[in-house]
């Protein structure tokens, strides 16, 4: 299995979650890395929003079918 990067600010839950189930945890931060090539230049977008209004804007993207 290849070596994972994991984004500094996941490390210390990662490991927790390792300690847990270390395959889902590893698939977890696996598809949080892999892009998006029709949503990724939305999110490019509205990056610089306030961090509330973005958090708006994701959820109700996710919510939506």
């Amino acid at each position: 299995m290849s070596e994972i990067t994991v984004p500094f600010a996941y490390d210390k839950g990662y490991q927790e979650a390792r300690e847990q189930d270390a395959q889902a945890a590893d698939n977890y931060v696996r598809h949080t890395l892999i892009g998006d090539p029709l949503l990724d230049p939305v999110l490019a977008e509205i990056a610089d929003l306030p961090t509330p209004d973005l958090h708006l804007f994701v959820g109700a993207g996710i919510e939506l079918d």
